[in-house]
């Protein structure tokens, strides 16, 4: 029983963050994560080109999953959030994997809701 689900970031050169699993969310997971790229986006804006772009600033999967854990954490302290390295090495079983581009702006699946 759960509505599982799985959640990854990709940047440039198809770097990808660790992956983040959420036990009871689902596909609400979804409206999560875009509710936070509009938080990240107005705290600290994406800047293209490569003159002092900080990490987070460039979107490196490995800089901005963290910022999203504390995000996620603190918004919904009680969530049934786990990580795991790849999307094998947890459960996902009920919506599956999703990955958001931050380069493109999209999702790897298009039944995203």
């Amino acid at each position: 029983m759960g509505d599982r689900i799985s959640i990854q970031f990709q940047g440039e050169y198809e770097e990808q963050s660790i992956v983040i699993f959420e036990h009871w969310a689902g596909k609400i997971m979804i409206t999560r994560v875009r509710e936070w790229i509009k938080d990240i986006d107005r705290r600290i804006p994406y800047k293209k080109d490569m003159n002092g772009r900080t990490p987070k600033e460039r979107r490196e999967p490995c800089y901005v999953v963290c910022d999203f854990i504390a995000w996620y954490s603190a918004k919904y302290p009680n969530n049934s959030m786990y990580l795991g390295a790849t999307e094998n090495d947890g459960d996902n079983s009920d919506n599956g994997h999703y990955i958001y581009n931050f380069v493109t702006g999209l999702w790897n699946r298009e039944d995203v809701p």
